[in-house]
């Protein structure tokens, strides 16, 4: 906390705590859990709770995705078995089509043919990037730069 007075402006998840600085919501992103094109899961309609016991994989402890699904997993009951952890976004997602276990990833349309979304109905979860700043730094430069990531926000 006391290294971010350094800064003007910090980009960091909604409900982070940046005191003193003003907010604004920058990108939401719709999240699903996602599994190997294979996965005998798929197809089928799941509840959060259905999902006790599987494998799952996380984005590093320390990862915002791991925190949004440890809190999901907790409100339905659990915690969930993480089978492998892997910063690396490339090997995250090897692992999911390797079938190695269920991941966090954003919903996207344009996905590859080796993974697919499981359908689950009580998994609704958005990771939500906002933009805090010292509101006594928001002129001049900053304050353009403000403007422009404002006229960019989803």
């Amino acid at each position: 906390p006391a290294r971010e007075q350094e800064y003007d402006i910090i980009i960091d998840r909604e409900g982070a705590d940046h005191p003193g600085c003003g907010s604004f919501v920058l990108h939401r992103m719709e999240l699903g859990l996602k599994v190997a094109a294979a996965h005998p899961l798929l197809g089928k309609p799941l509840t959060m709770t259905q999902l006790r016991g599987e494998e799952f994989l996380s984005l590093g402890e320390e990862s915002n995705m791991t925190r949004i699904l440890h809190n999901t997993c907790r409100t339905a009951g659990f915690t969930p078995h993480i089978a492998v952890s892997s910063n690396d976004i490339q090997c995250y997602e090897a692992l999911m089509a390797a079938g190695m276990g269920i991941g966090l990833e954003r919903r996207r349309t344009d996905g590859d043919s080796a993974t697919a979304y499981l359908d689950v109905a009580d998994f609704h979860e958005e990771y939500v990037v906002c933009v805090y700043y010292k509101t006594t730094a928001a002129y001049g430069n900053v304050g353009e730069f403000l403007q422009f990531l404002r006229e960019k926000a989803q």
